[in-house]
């Protein structure tokens, strides 16, 4: 009889002890099992409250089949620090569903870790421009020398059009005089990428959702000057970081070599200035 007590108080003691655990562990499994969104979220917004200890659920869902589950995976991975939730997330980069990826790349670019930069360079050369080219906005994010580097070299040298035009965007925005000479040198690019880059992306959508009258009156892809060459977009960084233009944006292709030559006097007329 004794005994008997002795093991009911033990287990007892087993289940206080790791009801966190327990729950973290039913509430994954509800998530996994029910169907509907509202449910899911409810699990979700649950597990996020148990910090690290939803590592085990974050693992188990990246592996699922269902996309939408492996996304809750990558969500759980969002505000966790540590070695294995980055590893996770830098796995979730190389899912076969693009929005997933998507997502973990933003949870990637949050963490300012000594691997972050090589990771999101090693997925600017991904096969799927999008992805390539989010990798690539996202190093604007992390704001460090090493970012700053991986920028110029893909704006000058990445063989995908798409590629070149996100970086030379992103080194636009990150500003400063640091990107300057690299701008300057990108403007010799005349190839003409026609897709949109990511923050025109984010313009068009939030158009559609706020001004679709605007998109009926004309294209999405004119009103967020989308089908320009990377060397205009070069130009029109350096003109809102300057206030300089030297006739670049209205010669028309083929006969830019005279702004080409005139940006780069001034360029070197400014640090003699100094």
């Amino acid at each position: 009889m004794i005994a008997a007590v002795a093991v009911m108080v033990l287990l007892w003691l087993l289940v206080v002890l790791s009801r966190n655990d327990i729950r973290v562990w039913w509430w994954g499994y509800r998530l996994r099992q029910c169907s509907a969104l509202t449910d899911r979220v409810h699990y979700m917004q649950l597990l996020v409250g148990m910090g690290a200890r939803c590592l085990p659920v974050a693992e188990d869902l990246l592996a699922d089949e269902d996309a939408a589950l492996r996304s809750f995976g990558v969500a759980l991975l969002h505000p966790l620090a540590g070695e294995e939730s980055f590893a996770l997330l830098g796995r979730a980069c190389h899912d076969p569903d693009a929005e997933v990826r998507q997502s973990a790349i933003i949870g990637l670019s949050l963490r300012a870790g000594v691997q972050t930069v090589p990771l999101l360079c090693e997925l600017t050369d991904h096969v799927e421009v999008a992805t390539a080219m989010l990798a690539t906005s996202r190093l604007g994010m992390l704001r460090s020398p090493a970012a700053l580097d991986a920028l110029r070299g893909l704006a000058c040298g990445h063989t995908q059009a798409g590629v070149r035009a996100q970086a030379i965007e992103t080194l636009a925005e990150w500003g400063g005089d640091e990107v300057v000479d690299t701008l300057i040198t990108c403007l010799a690019d005349e190839v003409v990428f026609e897709g949109l880059t990511v923050s025109q992306r984010g313009a068009a959508d939030a158009l559609l959702h706020a001004a679709p009258h605007l998109v009926e009156e004309n294209s999405i892809e004119e009103i967020v000057g989308a089908g320009c060459s990377n060397g205009a977009r070069a130009a029109r960084g350096l003109r809102a970081l300057t206030g300089q233009n030297f006739g670049y944006l209205e010669a028309p292709p083929g006969e830019r070599t005279a702004s080409l030559e005139a940006w780069r006097r001034w360029r070197r007329s400014s640090f003699t200035d100094r």
